[in-house]
């Protein structure tokens, strides 16, 4: 049985972590650096100030950070993509530059960024004539060279539509490899984000997804600043649900396009819309369903939504809510329907009937701390997040947030210790 490091010593670790990578390991997470493999090999040099060799480096940073991705990991995100923003983007820089360069950090085992690839060969019949520029880095340098091989096995390509494989990959025993046009179309490196020696400029869509949530609060404030700076201007951030914050993104311009967030580069700030003082039940007269469950409601509502039919998606929210008036999750997928509208009024007054209904709703605490905080309301904000916490520490933090697109409640609680640390809350 290996001895138990104390928590003095634990402290210690997280700090030299903190201080060489970046990294948050608060006291809370001092279980999982217990479970690091060959803890006690790396503790015994920290401990000692003996320097960690440069291999004994890449092998800590790799059992400290997660490499799990998969080829169209968030559908959403690539729909929007795909229908949306590089159809415009592509249309723009066709009548003047057949440029665009394309920054992913934290790009893991490489997947998302030949996701991203594979969708400019399939937008740009004529891509040979453009400059398209894919920089993928990740701080986890056996990551990055295993993204430079381009081999992946069927792991990687789960819930993937069939053509994928036959079209940009050529089958190696049980494996696949990117094909050499697609692969040469991405520079992978190793970098760590929190260093601020790195100067891409002018990107004009830059992904760093569940990326910041690992860092200390005064190094995502850092790293911000330095995405901002590498935008061109009109440059698109994407970050995940659990990362945005109008604190932590205050110099860009908030966007949600069909539940997708990203952050666009901007100097011009817009006011915030007031907030409401209480709650209003009352309904509009509707037809009465009786004979579905809510669960049919939901789904017709959520298609919508992603279809951007925002205005048919609520009518199916509120069908669903004159039978089932206190159904929790439609009427958090009316809040998040009206956040994308940007009527944060009607966001706010759902996301609190959601927890009216359900006062142990996570997600719900988690997004009206965020609103409350976008609208300046730092009372209540403070509220919801110490809400979402409690919550989320009598669960294991392994477990998966009910609505939260995969986020872990580990996850979840550093992003609200991060945002309460920028905000000072």
């Amino acid at each position: 049985m290996k001895p138990k490091l104390t928590n003095e010593q634990l402290s210690l670790i997280s700090k030299f972590i903190s201080d060489s990578f970046g990294l948050h390991f608060p006291e809370n997470r001092f279980p999982d650096l217990e479970r690091i493999e060959n803890i006690e090999s790396y503790s015994q040099k920290i401990l000692s100030n003996i320097p960690l060799s440069t291999k004994e480096l890449d092998d800590f940073i790799c059992k400290l950070t997660i490499c799990e991705t998969y080829f169209y990991r968030d559908h959403k995100m690539f729909q929007v993509l795909e229908y949306q923003i590089l159809p415009d983007l592509i249309f723009n820089r066709r009548k003047s530059q057949k440029y665009i360069k394309i920054w992913h950090a934290g790009v893991a085992t490489g997947e998302e960024a030949y996701t991203i690839a594979i969708l400019l060969s399939k937008l740009i019949p004529d891509i040979s004539d453009w400059k398209i520029i894919i920089i993928a880095t990740d701080i986890n340098r056996y990551a990055i060279d295993k993204a430079k091989k381009g081999i992946y096995s069927d792991w990687s390509f789960r819930n993937v539509p069939s053509w994928l494989k036959t079209q940009y990959f050529l089958k190696k025993d049980k494996e696949y490899e990117i094909i050499l046009k697609i692969k040469k179309m991405i520079t992978f490196s190793d970098l760590n984000l929190s260093e601020t020696n790195y100067n891409f400029n002018n990107i004009d869509l830059i992904f760093c997804k569940n990326v910041l949530m690992y860092f200390t609060p005064e190094c995502v404030s850092r790293v911000i600043d330095k995405l901002f700076d590498n935008l061109s201007e009109e440059g698109l951030l994407f970050v995940s649900p659990a990362e945005a914050s109008h604190i932590l993104f205050k110099r860009f311009k908030y966007m949600n396009m069909d539940e997708t967030i990203f952050y666009c580069k901007q100097t011009i700030k817009s006011k915030p819309s007031p907030i409401p003082q209480n709650i209003s039940f009352n309904f509009e007269p509707l037809p009465v369903y009786t004979d579905e469950k809510p669960i049919y409601y939901y789904e017709k509502a959520k298609i919508n939504a992603d279809m951007g039919n925002n205005d048919e998606a609520l009518k199916w929210c509120d069908r669903g809510l004159s039978v089932h008036k206190m159904n929790p999750e439609l009427y958090y997928l009316k809040a998040l329907i009206h956040q994308e509208k940007g009527n944060n009024t009607e966001a706010v007054n759902n996301l609190r009937k959601t927890l009216y209904a359900d006062p142990d709703f996570i997600m719900a605490h988690f997004i009206l701390g965020n609103l409350n905080l976008k609208l300046n309301n730092l009372y209540e904000s403070q509220k919801n997040f110490k809400n979402a916490a409690d919550l989320l520490n009598k669960i294991d933090r392994n477990n998966t947030i009910l609505l939260s697109e995969g986020l872990t409640a580990g996850e979840l609680l550093d992003t609200i210790e991060i945002i309460r640390g920028e905000s000072k809350l």
